[in-house]
């Protein structure tokens, strides 16, 4: 009977059962957290984790639209910059969830308080995480050009803001002065992003090609969590330029 409640108390939540009596759409989307899920819809968002014991622990609220409220907030460009940082709220409030609900178990200190992970460990942790993105994607690149500067070879490198839309004529106007192709990228190889950007030069630019084009993803294996492991897995510095090096001798 309390699974039974559980689910019903998540399908309330996100508005499923509205849409099967009345055949509306309803958007759900999510993100996975530590040991469960978060899930919100328009109006309602909920969560849901595993704690060490095998217990899960839920917590839901309503969601109230931010345009609805304040209308400027639905012009355009506005919209889209207030959703990404409502999103990223949502995600950061289910994130510490879910890190206190993993934590709740752990004994009490002297003094009978519990760990907790606050407000600002948080949001150091997300600083942390969004450094080492644009580090890993804008000047590891950047590094391997340097190195092979050094050796007199003179490289391009084209830092990619979206993947849809895809800027194929920047792509395509560096291969027609370089004559060769290097894709990088840190998901697995099959059907990635890389392998997208080789088909699309291969269509629309073969001829400018003087070599076959090249890439390089992280292994094609599970992600492994020790950091010597972990960095063999994915690109790095060292590959990216003994890559471009072969590629310059075809």
């Amino acid at each position: 009977m309390r699974f039974l409640k559980t689910w019903l108390r998540f399908l309330v939540s996100v508005q499923l059962l509205p849409a099967l009596e009345s055949g509306e759409e309803t958007l759900v989307g999510g993100q996975a957290v530590l040991e469960g899920v978060m899930m919100r819809s328009p109006h309602a968002w909920a969560i849901a984790c595993r704690k060490p014991s095998g217990e899960i622990s839920t917590h839901s609220e309503p969601l109230e639209r931010l345009s609805e409220k304040h209308k400027w907030m639905g012009w355009p460009i506005v919209r889209g910059v207030i959703t990404l940082g409502h999103a990223m709220t949502l995600g950061f409030r289910a994130l510490r969830f879910s890190a206190n609900v993993a934590l709740d178990e752990t004994p009490a200190n002297d003094k009978g308080k519990k760990l907790e992970v606050s407000g600002w460990m948080a949001a150091i942790n997300i600083i942390f995480s969004v450094g080492f993105f644009i580090f890993m994607y804008k000047f590891l690149p950047l590094l391997a050009a340097t190195e092979l500067a050094r050796e007199g070879f003179e490289i391009e490198v084209i830092d990619l803001r979206t993947v849809k839309p895809l800027d194929t004529d920047t792509v395509l106007a560096s291969v027609a002065r370089t004559g060769r192709l290097l894709a990088v990228g840190e998901s697995f190889p099959w059907g990635g992003v890389t392998a997208e950007v080789i088909a699309r030069v291969a269509s629309a630019g073969f001829h400018l090609l003087d070599a076959a084009p090249a890439r390089i993803n992280a292994k094609d294996t599970p992600i492994p969590y020790h950091p010597n492991l972990w960095s063999t897995h994915r690109p790095n510095a060292k590959m990216i330029a003994e890559r471009v090096r072969k590629l310059l001798r075809e």
